[in-house]
């Protein structure tokens, strides 16, 4: 996917941090029980640190966005305007009752493994 010019993009970065596992760009990422490391988020409609911005292995260092218009992996289909979650694979999907709500879709996708921009909410995660 690629952001048209002229467009505002307003990212948080948490900097670097160290990975417990292997990682994937553009999926979400929570804590590990090690200080300091994330591993891929898995644990579908829970709480998230961020998404990682480039494919890292375990032990690598990547860059976290927390907040802010971030293009992420859709893991089904999503409707622009909805509010999303994570599911069991890190990816984004439309939110339910039961998810914590991680952000708002800017786009729209058909399916599972496609680009969607959301607009990443940081310490605002309520239930859908």
């Amino acid at each position: 996917m690629s952001l048209g010019t002229g467009e505002l993009h307003v990212l948080k970065t948490t900097g670097m941090v160290d990975t417990g596992g292997a990682v994937t760009e553009k999926l979400a990422v929570t804590f590990t029980a090690a200080p300091k490391q994330v591993d891929t988020a898995s644990v579908a409609g829970g709480f998230i640190f961020g998404i990682a911005m480039w494919t890292a292995a375990a032990g690598e260092t990547v860059t976290i966005i927390q907040s802010g218009h971030v293009i992420c992996t859709s893991g089904d289909a999503v409707t622009v305007g909805a509010e999303v979650a994570i599911d069991a694979a890190g990816k984004i999907v439309d939110a339910v009752s039961t998810d914590l709500v991680v952000g708002l879709a800017l786009t729209a996708t058909a399916a599972t493994d496609e680009d969607v921009l959301v607009d990443l909410y940081h310490a605002g995660y309520v239930k859908a």
